[in-house]
């Protein structure tokens, strides 16, 4: 996808981020929105050849993988090799078509047996991506991210403690990083202003764990660099 896309079917809603990809069951209505425009590629695997393949894709479906993902990357380059191939015999084209579903048990395999660490990379590039797109809004929750991303809390915290953190301390960390950046930066705002746009609700809570994670208040880091600056 050159844009990130919104995907519904039935009870079940995500928001795939740009360079993502999924596997759908193709026998449920789906709704696909472009939210930003942009190109979407489609490829339909009929369920006659996936069942002889002789492997559980169940296991494929709703699950996000960035286009990085070595095996999915395989797959999707001898696909685009297939489409750009002339044959000269119909037994050749079927010969190619029949490697290519050889490739789909490798991809299934690598999952199952945990060797997905690129594709937890993408998706944890794609949950850091929609906190920060979030991150004016105070109210913004573990629920409404899980929502979105389309599996559990309890799944996003998993993600969050291979990083040896939580949801919420990464949230409160971005924001004090991005909050000190506009200091460092010059943003000439007041303080309580800098502090609400990168969702905090209390300037005052806001100053007090800003000092305690850098050892210096908000209004006293503006002082140092207004000084460094003009000596």
């Amino acid at each position: 996808m050159s844009g990130s896309v919104q995907v519904e079917q039935g009870q079940i809603r995500l928001d795939l981020a740009k360079g993502e990809a999924i596997f759908i069951p193709s026998d449920v209505p789906l709704s696909l929105i472009l939210t930003d425009g942009g190109r979407l590629d489609c490829a339909y695997l009929p369920s006659a050849a996936i069942t002889q393949i002789k492997a559980d894709v169940s296991g494929l479906y709703w699950q996000p993988l960035p286009i990085t993902y070595l095996p999915f990357q395989l797959l999707v380059t001898y696909a685009g090799y297939l489409l750009q191939q002339d044959y000269q015999a119909e037994s050749d084209a079927e010969t190619m078509v029949n490697h290519f579903y050889e490739l789909l048990p490798i991809l299934i395999a690598n999952l199952k047996a945990g060797n997905t660490q690129q594709a937890l990379t993408g998706r944890m590039g794609a949950i850091k991506g929609r906190i920060d797109a979030r991150i004016i809004d105070a109210g913004f929750s573990i629920m409404e991210l899980a929502q979105a991303e389309g599996i559990t809390p309890r799944a996003i915290q998993k993600l969050f403690k291979r990083e040896n953190t939580t949801f919420s301390r990464y949230l409160l960390e971005r924001r004090l990083d991005m909050a000190r950046s506009a200091i460092l930066h010059g943003d000439a705002s007041a303080i309580a202003k800098i502090a609400y746009g990168v969702g905090f609700d209390d300037p005052a809570y806001f100053s007090r764990v800003f000092r305690n994670f850098y050892g210096v208040s908000p209004s006293d880091l503006r002082r140092q660099i207004t000084r460094s600056v003009s000596g």
